[in-house]
């Protein structure tokens, strides 16, 4: 097989993917020059997890696998606190001239006169207690200004493909592994494999206000990731002290919840020292199989019942979308005055991307450690940050990439291991060899590019009006300007388009204007529910032609805005179009599987034209890799559409089209909850509007259609429509126990929609409803498709009443994501 896709794009959009969805935590840091290592004083070995930290302060840090620990700007005469569950605590006093130190601790001896004495409490009295504390601790917090060191490790693998290297073009390669590995293949397969991310941010977070922001102020990676990438960091730690945490789409209720003992029963395991009190360690037991919970293990302190640590893996039930495994470490430290807030965080994860089942399979070892370093808490926010946070969230320092390799060697929380030395070494050698092009789509430095658009949907298209059709969009990109002019060339009209373009978009900024000059094909009515691609191939497969079409030609200006933050989003734009509208003629009746007769495309309002055109959308769905997702909490998306006209020589006329659409989650479910989908649409334009800008009834598929309408058949001046979709989720499914797949089952769905199209009485392209057309209907969803991991089948039947008005029945089949 020939080579496919440069391997860099892969991986980065993969890599890009699960930092999006396993968004990890927050990060800080300053000098160090304190490193140590601590050890059982009679084993000899290395302790992990001990709390090392500066007497009478919230500045300390936690001992790694190896106990290794280092601590920053520690002044002569500090001591130095050692606590860990199961030890004695010790202090050492920091001397001068001394910046390596080796800590011995002693296990605590436990008597058994006072293991009965605190015995007679209940383990779900000490749970209780907990959650209390827990509600105390939450209700005393305000506002943390932290310091936190981030490090992430991932090791990438896959089936079905390897690199390979061509030295003559110094490019990479992705290709089938039916063929012998060179020298250089192998060591491509390592440059691509390993990554390495480390971050020091400050971190500033107003609870009640609801106020994050952070600054990333030194970074590294290795040379195979770009350093855009390394953002990690979300400005929140994941804190088991939440009602719930959310990984990827599953919603874990947590074991102090108020609900705790709804989904959970907690046994005693024992109980250790940690310092002069005793601690509980309590065995975390799921009591649900169709919710997902936690197991494992939690350590809560006497009297004041706060948690110290918890261990926990997802239960054997509980399902996350593309992760095999899964483990959490929290650990808990003192702010003041008995305040806890989460001060460690480990994760480790093994995740799964099956894109094509045994062909593009791509697997991924995670591990992450976040470390809150420093905290100052229920301090005032300085003014200077709360005026920053208005234009971001997330901040990356000028100065975060120019640190050397001395600081991190210096500075990090974590030691590097020999192994991450080594892959730190090899990465950065081997990327002096690559050209640097490959990371064209991710430098976002580059001054100067051009290429042609590979769209499938701009190259070929297919219509009965157009017939076949061929482009070619050539583009060249300079300094924020960019030149774009594509020529269609239309078999069945026998005609060349084109549509030529220069737009600028400064550096840094959502905003964007663009000139135009066109000949082309356009679509009747402002009705848009179907890409042009997918109207092209069902066309031509299926013998299904959903729009209309008319030639316009001209010119047109369009400003057009968006903002950048994740929620709520918004987006504006603003054209003026003036062109020359002139009907088309159907062409061709023909399509791959059929001859049947098509309907004729309609004739149109003709002439000069002048519009004006304002969009405007608000809220808070989020968008991944171009895709809108909904979200698991309550959403909206508010559209509006005004349109101004006149034509040469003739009246004025416009159109006003607002809808609103919201989802309100009904039903907690642990996965994407129950949920309510409402969609609200109204439109009314004058009467000497052209009829190219008519509304139509929508019938192409999913939420907001029409499905037993006939194609093109209904529309007018006015309107309105009412759609209602509840997902009951695949909570029943598996609570009857009906098969699942990887632990999931079908979605069912209830569906009803209403419509009516009005006109002024004239003669138009599309009839009107005499009466309210009416739909009800059921669904189902998340149904696999047994070849990848991320799409899977959807399909949806509707039924009217009326079949003198409709087909009766409509259904429709569509591939959808699982999040």
């Amino acid at each position: 097989m020939k080579s496919l896709i440069n391997l860099f794009k892969i991986y980065f959009y993969c890599l890009l993917f699960v930092l999006v969805i396993f968004q990890p935590y927050s990060l800080f840091s300053q000098s160090v020059n304190i490193v140590g290592r601590v050890f059982d004083k009679d084993t000899k070995q290395p302790i992990a997890g001990v709390r090392v930290e500066i007497q009478n302060s919230n500045k300390g840090t936690y001992t790694t696998s190896s106990g290794f620990f280092r601590l920053a700007n520690i002044s002569v005469g500090t001591k130095l606190v050692f606590k860990s569950i199961g030890y004695e605590p010790k202090i050492i006093d920091v001397q001068q001239g001394k910046d390596s130190i080796i800590v011995y601790l002693t296990a605590s001896v436990v008597k058994l006169q006072e293991v009965e004495k605190i015995g007679e409490i209940e383990v779900d009295e000490v749970v209780r207690r907990a959650i209390k504390q827990k509600r105390q601790n939450l209700s005393k917090l305000n506002t943390l200004q932290a310091k936190v060191y981030t490090k992430l490790f991932l090791e990438l693998g896959g089936t079905g493909f390897e690199t390979k290297y061509d030295s003559s073009t110094r490019r990479v390669t992705f290709s089938t592994t039916n063929r012998p590995k060179s020298k250089e293949d192998s060591l491509m397969i390592e440059f691509v494999r390993n990554f390495i991310l480390e971050t020091f941010s400050n971190v500033y977070i107003d609870y009640p206000r609801k106020f994050q922001y952070s600054e990333i102020t030194q970074r590294r990676q290795t040379a195979n990731i770009p350093k855009e990438f390394n953002k990690i960091i979300l400005t929140d730690f994941l804190n088991f002290y939440n009602e719930t945490v959310k990984i990827v789409n599953t919603e874990f209720v947590t074991p102090l919840s108020d609900d705790a003992f709804k989904y959970y029963h907690f046994e005693m395991l024992g109980k250790e020292l940690y310092g002069d009190l005793y601690v509980y360690n309590i065995k975390i037991v799921p009591n649900t199989k169709l919710y997902p919970v936690f197991s494992g293990t939690m350590k809560i302190l006497e009297k004041s019942y706060n948690i110290l640590e918890v261990d926990v893996a997802p239960s054997d039930n509980a399902v996350i979308d593309f992760l095999d495994s899964l483990r959490y470490i929290q650990k808990f430290a003192t702010l003041n005055e008995n305040l806890w807030h989460p001060a460690y965080l480990e994760l480790r994860a093994k995740i799964k991307l099956g894109l094509v089942k045994g062909l593009f399979e791509f697997g991924l070892l995670l591990r992450s450690v976040s470390i809150i370093s420093d905290a100052i808490v229920n301090q005032p926010i300085p003014d200077s940050i709360l005026a920053k946070s208005e234009q971001a969230v997330v901040v990356v320092s000028p100065k975060a990439d120019s640190t050397s390799l001395e600081f991190w060697q210096n500075n990090a929380l974590i030691e590097t291991s020999e192994k991450e030395k080594q892959i730190y070494e090899k990465v950065d050698s081997l990327a002096k060899k690559i050209d640097t092009t490959l990371l064209r789509p991710f430098n976002q430095n580059k001054k100067f590019d051009w290429g042609f658009y590979s769209d499938i949907g701009e190259l070929v298209g297919y219509n009965r009006v157009v017939g076949y059709s061929l482009s070619l969009s050539p583009y060249l990109e300079y300094s924020g300007f960019k030149l774009t002019a594509s020529t269609i060339y239309s078999f069945g009209q026998k005609k060349l388009f084109y549509n030529a373009s220069i737009s600028f978009e400064p550096k840094h900024n959502s905003s964007s204007l663009k000139f135009s000059l066109f000949t082309k094909p356009a679509i009747i009515s402002l009705e848009r529910k179907m890409s042009t691609t997918l109207s092209s191939i069902f066309a031509y497969l299926f013998h299904w032609d959903y729009y209309d079409y008319f030639q316009k030609q001209g010119f047109k200006i369009e400003f057009s805005s968006k903002n950048n933050q994740v929620e709520p989003y918004s987006k504006f734009s603003l054209s003026y179009e003036h062109s020359k509208d002139s009907s088309l003629l159907k062409k061709t009746d023909r399509s791959l599987f059929s001859k049947a007769v098509w309907r004729e495309n309609p004739q149109i309002t003709e002439g000069d034209f002048d519009v004006l055109d304002f969009k405007f959308s608000i809220g808070s769905s989020l968008e991944l890799f171009g895709f809108e997702i909904g979200k698991s909490s309550f959403s909206y998306k508010i559209d509006l559409n005004l349109l101004f006209g006149k034509k040469v020589n003739g009246n004025p006329f416009g159109a006003f089209k607002p809808q609103i659409e919201l989802q309100i989650p009904t039903f907690y479910t642990g996965y994407k909850p129950m949920y309510l989908n409402l969609l609200f649409e109204y439109g009314i334009e004058t009467k000497e509007t052209p009829l190219q800008y008519s509304f139509r009834m929508p019938n192409a598929w999913g939420f907001g259609s029409f499905q037993t309408a006939n194609t093109g058949l209904y529309g007018g001046r006015r309107y309105y429509a009412f759609h209602l979709q509840h997902n009951f989720s695949d909570l029943f499914w598996r609570a009857i126990g009906l098969p699942t797949y990887k632990g999931r089952g079908l979605e069912f769905s209830l569906l009803f929609s209403l419509g009516y199209f009005s006109t002024y009485g004239e003669t138009q392209i599309y009839k009107p409803t005499t009466k309210p057309f009416v739909e009800y209907g059921f669904g189902f969803s998340r149904i696999p498709t047994f070849v990848s991991d991320f799409l899977f089948w959807g399909a949806s039947f509707k039924f009217n009443p009326d079949r003198k008005a409709s087909k009766g029945l409509g259904f429709w089949l569509e591939l959808s994501f699982p999040f």
